[in-house]
């Protein structure tokens, strides 16, 4: 197993308000979390 740093997406669009149907927070959040990014 190998320990890295978390990576930074420093460009993310969460679609609130307005369009939820294609995303959340909870969902990007959740997404850019299972990816590996911390930030």
């Amino acid at each position: 197993m190998l320990k890295l740093p978390g990576l930074i997406d420093p460009h993310v669009h969460v679609r609130e308000p307005g369009q939820t149907h294609k995303e959340n927070w909870d969902t990007a959040t959740s997404a850019a979390l299972a990816g590996g990014f911390t930030t």
